[in-house]
């Protein structure tokens, strides 16, 4: 399982994708605390992945994050039998074990232009610096966490001031216009990597150490 984890990480990485990127990292950073990672794919049972749930239920996450991250198996063992032409049954499909209910509700709202201020009052100091611009970042950009973290220069449309990343889902949300600071150092670090050929920089963390 933990092979299948890092090829998948591989592949979704050379395709520009990011929807799973951080809860796969986390799974390969945890597999001494989930030893059902380590086992055959070829002798996997449902009990196996009933056995991850009960695991990742006890390190504690909430139940949307318990989801995803039983989602990530299904479609890492789905992205096997596709691309590797293997028969493998798939035994993280919603068929053979239960996701946890009433977990994936939407957000009531979002945050406002009034809360940014105070959230950001409890990231003060340099050990904190890179907490605070992702955050910033993100609330301007319109992106997830992960989505700041993989974005690269092909991900962004200077011309229409805003970030649009391929994710397929972030195309569907709409994006918070560029505010001048933050567009004119992209602009800036953009115009840099061209300089030196660089195209495919992690921009967020470029943006963070300017």
């Amino acid at each position: 399982m933990v092979n299948l984890l890092e090829a998948f990480q591989e592949h979704h990485r050379n395709t520009g994708k990011t929807s799973y990127n951080s809860h796969t990292c986390t799974l390969l950073n945890q597999v001494g605390k989930l030893p059902s990672l380590s086992c055959l794919l070829t002798e996997r049972k449902a009990a196996d992945v009933r056995t991850f749930r009960e695991a990742i239920k006890n390190i504690p996450l909430k139940g949307a994050t318990i989801n995803k991250r039983l989602s990530l198996i299904e479609t890492a063992i789905n992205f096997l039998n596709r691309e590797h032409d293997t028969d493998l049954i798939n035994y993280a499909s919603s068929r053979y074990i239960s996701s946890i209910e009433y977990a994936d509700k939407r957000r009531s709202r979002r945050v406002s232009d009034e809360e940014l201020p105070l959230i950001l009052h409890h990231f003060k100091g340099p050990t904190t610096r890179n907490a605070a611009a992702l955050i910033l970042f993100c609330f301007h950009q319109g992106t997830r966490r992960s989505e700041a973290f993989n974005m690269i220069w092909d991900n962004i449309n200077l011309a229409k001031s805003y970030t649009g990343h391929k994710d397929e889902r972030s195309l569907v949300r709409s994006s918070h216009a560029s505010p001048r600071k933050i567009h004119e150092t992209v602009q800036q670090l953009q115009a840099q990597d061209s300089r030196t050929g660089s195209t495919t920089g992690a921009v967020f963390f470029r943006y963070c150490n300017t």
